[in-house]
């Protein structure tokens, strides 16, 4: 799970990067140049527009004995989940 957690990051970086490479752009360049949904190892990660911020699913497990081996299992998910700590005042 640690391997995902700081897998994710770095490629979302790095794909929001890629169509600006030879530059740097901000304001209104930067959110024309960078696509609007990826998929990261996480599952599907939006860039908000106004506070470029993370937009991401957060998913729930609980951990359970599956076959007589302990697995990390699924039960809910928040979708887009933005952190209200960012919201733009």
């Amino acid at each position: 799970m640690a391997k995902v957690g700081a897998t994710s990051p770095a490629a979302v970086g790095y794909k929001w990067q890629q169509p600006r490479r030879c530059g740097r752009a901000t304001g209104p360049a930067l959110g024309s140049s960078t696509p609007s949904r990826i998929t990261s190892p996480r599952g599907p990660v939006t860039l908000d527009p106004d506070t470029r911020e993370m937009i991401q699913n957060i998913y729930i497990r609980k951990v359970e004995r599956v076959g007589g081996e302990l697995y990390n299992v699924e039960f809910a998910t928040i979708p887009n989940y933005k952190d209200p700590s960012k919201e733009k005042r």
